[in-house]
């Protein structure tokens, strides 16, 4: 599969980019009658009102995509689904929590491999299908910075531009770029776990945030000094639970 680099400082006035949502699902391919996950395995099973509705596009092609449960996130909603096993209950949950497959990409075309062919060009196949309850077809944009503002007012996970002119490459490429709306936080780190990239502090409260690389030393030397360390980490949005998820390292702050 082709992956995604991050970059903040994308420069939203290149014309060559379009821009798509980032959604909050788990990667997939549909190839001949079947889904497969990022690791290759078929999970046909466990979405059976996908494969139905797949199956009567009467469509011969290779789609890159992601699995989402519209208008929930992913702990609400596709992590509910993905690791079921039992056919009734994959029944039920497929009723109760149906799953769309948003194809964002094409690879083959009628048994052709267009992977090298442009983005611009494999989109024109997308053009060509018609959507459904199931099936979806990943809306492009050119306005990255109004579309990353508009999913940030809505609690959006963020964007992804993609370079017009760009091949498919099975790798993670500089011409599609992963950009995340972030919040920010402030944290007290009372103890550390150590792990060969470096520490992962704790709160009080269970907060845990990894800090990696040579940045880890003064933080832990602050928390080992003082008992303390007053961090501030960043994350795409709070749990239920009001812990943030995917929190990471920003930098060590003074005042304590």
């Amino acid at each position: 599969m082709m992956l995604c680099k991050t970059n903040p400082k994308h420069n939203y006035e290149d014309d060559n980019w379009i821009y798509q949502l980032k959604f909050d699902g788990i990667r997939a391919n549909w190839k001949e009658g079947e889904l497969y996950n990022r690791r290759g395995k078929c999970i046909s099973f466990l979405f059976p009102e996908i494969i139905e509705e797949m199956e009567n596009l009467g469509v011969d092609m290779f789609f890159d995509g992601e699995i989402v449960v519209p208008y929930h996130d992913f702990n609400d909603g596709i992590a509910k689904r993905i690791h079921l096993k039992n056919e009734k209950d994959i029944e039920e949950r497929s009723k109760m929590l149906p799953a769309q497959f948003v194809a964002f990409d094409v690879l083959e075309f009628n048994g052709g491999d267009i992977r090298f062919k442009p983005l611009k060009e494999r989109l024109s196949f997308l053009s060509k299908i018609s959507a459904g309850d199931c099936f979806a077809v990943a809306e492009c944009f050119g306005d990255g910075l109004t579309l990353l503002a508009n999913t940030k007012e809505v609690g959006g996970e963020g964007i992804v531009a993609k370079h017009l002119n760009s091949s498919y490459s099975d790798c993670r490429s500089n011409h599609w770029i992963k950009i995340k709306n972030w919040n920010e936080m402030d944290i007290v780190a009372v103890k550390y776990d150590t792990n060969p990239k470096g520490i992962t502090i704790e709160t009080a409260e269970g907060i845990r945030c990894a800090v990696n690389g040579k940045q880890h030393e003064v933080v832990k030397e602050k928390i080992d000094a003082c008992g303390k360390a007053l961090v501030e980490i960043q994350y795409l949005e709070k749990t239920k639970l009001g812990k943030p998820r995917f929190p990471s390292y920003n930098k060590l702050k003074g005042g304590l």
